[in-house]
């Protein structure tokens, strides 16, 4: 556990500050977990708890918007959209 939070460290110090401390795949390194659309709503939910409660509402505000952009970007790139279903007239030829 102690690892991941020192990469998530990087990570947020990377994104807020700007301090290049991590470089990364997160698309590949979140592939495997399955994530859907619930785990995206739980992780902004606590983000923005966890960033009210330690940053001034100017300080909060561009971080969550920053987080919103991370996780739309991720939940585009992991969860597949379901395709419609092609019936025997649209199939090509």
């Amino acid at each position: 556990m102690g690892a991941h939070i020192a990469r998530l460290t990087r990570f947020w110090s990377s994104v807020a500050l700007m301090t290049g401390t991590h470089h990364g795949q997160p698309m590949q390194v979140h592939a495997h977990l399955g994530l859907g659309t619930a785990q995206f709503a739980r992780w902004l939910a606590l983000f923005e708890e966890a960033s009210a409660a330690c940053l001034p509402p100017a300080g909060a505000a561009p971080l969550m918007e920053r987080a919103r952009r991370i996780a739309a970007s991720l939940e585009v790139g992991l969860i597949p959209l379901p395709l419609p279903q092609r019936t025997r007239q649209e199939s090509p030829a």
